[in-house]
């Protein structure tokens, strides 16, 4: 296993698909974002293919 900062990931996507990097930095933000909104209202995200992302409920 590879491990990527934001940044990276980003030069990678742009690579691969040609896709100009701010527009790539802007749907990696989206992806990010939607993911994280989900995660603080407590739902876990599945995405099929590519793994899980799991709430955890905070102590207290």
């Amino acid at each position: 296993m590879q491990d990527m900062t934001k940044a990276e990931v980003i030069e990678a996507i742009a690579a691969k698909t040609g896709i100009d990097k701010e527009q790539t930095k802007a749907i990696v933000g989206g992806f990010f974002k939607v993911i994280n909104t989900s995660l603080e209202n407590h739902e876990d995200v599945f995405v099929r293919g590519f793994g899980t992302f799991l709430s955890e409920e905070e102590s207290g």
